[in-house]
């Protein structure tokens, strides 16, 4: 988003693996060019996993990738999605769980080079998330529960058409003033032009 990363970071860290991680959000601040990531689960014949990467500020998913396997290259995918989204030297927070493929080496590589911070949440800590939790109850209600998929084309095409075409560009969030995540930032580089 070309946004100056606004917030007080709260420094919280949690032991895994003998290393450190640090949860550096504070959910009580408002946060501007901050990305957070999750992934979820889709259910037709067999499980799909879905990652994605959503920025805070507008709520606008900027990365996803999904894959029939929970795995590094599954979140690398989605990332680099979001990467190819963002202003080279914009600095930004992405937060995550804890888990294994978060932790891993090849995904941790593309951190420095892109100016990146990593973040992650308390053990045990869901409320971190919630913003992409909100995001794969909606998408589970919108679009997921409404109809049933018989190949693995059909859901990925489905979940592509409704992120690029639907939620980004047209659905309205409560959290932002009612627009769209797109209408968002465009509102925000409109009032913010020198």
């Amino acid at each position: 988003m070309g946004l100056i990363l606004l917030a007080f970071f709260i420094s919280k860290t949690t032991k895994k693996d003998g290393v450190f991680y640090q949860n550096l959000v504070d959910l009580s601040v408002i946060y501007c060019g901050f990305i957070f990531i999750n992934q979820f689960v889709v259910w037709f014949s067999r499980v799909d996993y879905l990652a994605t990467v959503i920025d805070l500020y507008s709520r606008r998913v900027v990365g996803w990738s999904m894959n029939h396997n929970n795995n590094t290259k599954l979140v690398i995918d989605a990332l680099l999605m979001a990467i190819k989204n963002k202003p080279k030297q914009q600095k930004v927070l992405l937060h995550s769980d804890q888990g294994l493929t978060y932790r891993a080496c090849k995904y941790l590589k593309s951190f420095k080079a892109n100016n990146i911070t990593q973040s992650m949440s308390r053990k045990g800590e869901c409320h971190d998330n919630t913003v992409a939790e909100c995001f794969f109850n909606t998408l589970k209600i919108e679009l997921i529960n409404q109809q049933t998929y018989q190949t693995r084309r059909e859901v990925s095409s489905a979940i592509f058409e409704y992120i690029k075409v639907f939620y980004n560009k047209i659905r309205r969030h409560s959290t932002i003033d009612y627009y769209s995540p797109n209408g968002y930032e465009k509102r925000f580089y409109r009032n913010n032009t020198l």
